[in-house]
């Protein structure tokens, strides 16, 4: 069983693994982040927030995950359904709107496996995003999962079919697997680029695009 000598034994252990943690918790080096990454070797949307009852709003939990991660990251969603919405503002020129966003990043895995992500029903016509949004990013992995558009709750007549399932914007080495996407305003997974500055190198492995007003995969 466990005593407080074996506990101590452990702790002593995964410092002594972790040599860029063991600084003092006042000077800030050990963050909440280098401490849960360091034990589990992952972060949840859970951690920061995130239900996953397919009924709460977690955009701003899954968010204030990705906002507070480290290059080099992964994110495991555990087999629930995530409600998630578009970010009421669009600051950047080569920002897609999204929950998931990805932007100037490198080295991330998402790991969606059984879980489902879930757009709210939106009808604006000014949304130009995704669900997932990779943007001027590289080596970043998306593992997994079901993602359901808004499809049917927007009104095609508005204009604008840009609300996209996954985008890459002037990203680097990006792999897409398993993944099944559907219900897509715009297409269902779109490769796209920035001014001069083009996608990369994306593989998709064993995922299905479909359902889409518009393409299922489109470049």
């Amino acid at each position: 069983g466990w005593t407080q000598q074996t506990v101590e034994n452990s702790v002593d252990e995964w410092l002594s693994e972790h040599p860029e943690v063991t600084t003092t918790v006042q000077d800030g080096s050990l963050t909440f982040h280098k401490f849960v990454v360091g034990t589990l070797g992952y972060v949840t949307p859970e951690m920061y927030g995130a239900k996953g009852d397919g009924v709460t709003d977690d955009s701003a939990a899954i968010r204030r995950m990705i906002e507070n991660s480290e290059d080099g990251t992964t994110f495991y969603f555990g087999g629930k359904t995530y409600l998630v919405d578009y970010p009421e503002k669009n600051e950047r020129k080569d920002f897609y709107y999204s929950p998931f966003d990805i932007y100037k990043r490198k080295d991330l895995t998402l790991v969606f496996s059984n879980s489902t992500i879930k757009m709210k029903p939106n009808d604006n016509p000014d949304i130009y995003g995704g669900i997932v949004a990779i943007t001027n990013s590289e080596n970043i992995r998306v593992i997994g999962g079901k993602f359901i558009g808004t499809r049917d709750s927007y009104n095609v007549s508005n204009g604008n079919r840009r609300q996209y399932g996954i985008v890459t914007n002037a990203a680097k080495n990006i792999s897409i697997m398993n993944v099944d996407v559907s219900s897509c305003v715009a297409s269902c997974l779109h490769i796209s680029g920035s001014g001069d500055k083009h996608s990369d190198t994306v593989y998709v492995y064993n995922s299905k695009f479909y359902e889409s007003s518009y393409h299922g995969i489109s470049l």
